[in-house]
């Protein structure tokens, strides 16, 4: 493959003009356009973080990977594209593909960024899709957006610190959070945001370590059309995938598995299940090397997530060894 530059990424600004129509109808998409994503523009400004980021468009060749996962039963990937691409044909169905262009801190935050969605996906927990490229010889990292037709994303930002809380501390904030921010929430939306949450919890803070796992990088998205709300997916998790100076999150791991399993029984046996799948089939390291965009270690990220979750899952069964022993006395 051809190096990329910079000439391969169509910014929002100088595809529409001043009317928000699109200026080059040569570049327009199959199927899409880029009037649909005209919000792209005003959420540049709200992007935030150090390091600069922008929404633009690139050919859809860099994703291939990525539309033939999306097509399988169990793929966490969330994509504007899901529904399209699910429905069409195993052709590539449109020329671009809008995505969140990033630069990284240093070369080995582009790779944290890519196998800690692999990993997700992997482990089953909702998450962006996140590619390691390069530009002009500069790492950087691009995720496939999020946002889709009608939506609306908004950061959780009361959260400092989520390896500050206990699950219990979280769904209980998160609850209020829900009820006071958005007036017209159903109680069934707010269920499923709290289920949705104990996975990407547990990979977040128990098992990736994320040490910038807090409200900025966890979002509420509201579908203006459907009237519904939903978890965003995991994004922005280049601090992660190794040991923290201080980890406080251990503390808190039988307090989360007791409080989950207690709350949700069967979602947590299942997750607790599937953990053990993926070990014993050594799933994560083989994704891993069949998935990673660029030639990099990968044992490093491997050996990380599953050491933190064989942990893991030593705590919940020492848990349920316990619950079981009470009831045969």
């Amino acid at each position: 493959m051809r190096k990329l530059t910079f000439e391969d990424f169509e910014r929002y600004d100088t595809i529409l003009n001043d009317k928000n129509e699109e200026s080059d109808q040569t570049a327009s998409w199959k199927g899409l356009k880029a009037t649909e994503y005209v919000s792209k523009l005003a959420f540049n400004s709200f992007c935030g973080g150090s390091m600069p980021k922008i929404f633009c468009r690139t050919s859809s060749s860099l994703f291939k990977n990525l539309f033939q996962e999306l097509r399988k039963p169990d793929c966490c990937y969330v994509t504007y594209l899901n529904d399209f691409i699910k429905s069409t044909p195993t052709t590539t169905p449109i020329d671009k593909v809008s995505v969140l262009l990033k630069k990284t801190h240093i070369l080995s935050a582009s790779h944290i960024e890519e196998a800690a969605t692999i990993i997700a996906n992997t482990l089953q927990v909702s998450t962006v899709y996140n590619k390691s490229i390069l530009i002009d010889d500069r790492q950087y990292v691009i995720s496939v957006d999020m946002i889709g037709k009608d939506e609306h994303f908004s950061p959780v930002l009361f959260f400092q610190s989520i390896n500050d809380y206990t699950l219990e501390d979280c769904l209980d904030c998160l609850e209020d959070y829900l009820t006071s921010t958005y007036s017209s929430i159903s109680n069934e939306d707010i269920l499923q945001i709290c289920k949705d949450f104990v996975p990407m919890y547990f990979y977040r803070k128990h098992i990736i370590k994320d040490t910038d796992f807090c409200g900025k990088n966890i979002g509420i998205i509201y579908n203006e059309k459907a009237k519904t709300h939903k978890l965003a997916p995991c994004f922005d998790m280049e601090c992660s995938l190794k040991p923290p100076l201080i980890d406080y999150a251990l503390e808190d791991l039988e307090k989360d598995l007791k409080f989950s399993r207690k709350r949700f029984p069967t979602l947590t046996d299942d997750l607790v299940k599937h953990y053990k799948n993926c070990l014993k089939t050594n799933a994560i390291e083989s994704n891993l090397q069949k998935n990673v965009s660029t030639a990099y270690n990968t044992k490093t990220f491997n050996d990380f997530a599953t050491n933190n979750l064989s942990i893991l899952i030593d705590k919940y069964e020492t848990i349920t060894k316990g619950y079981e022993n009470l009831r045969i006395i």
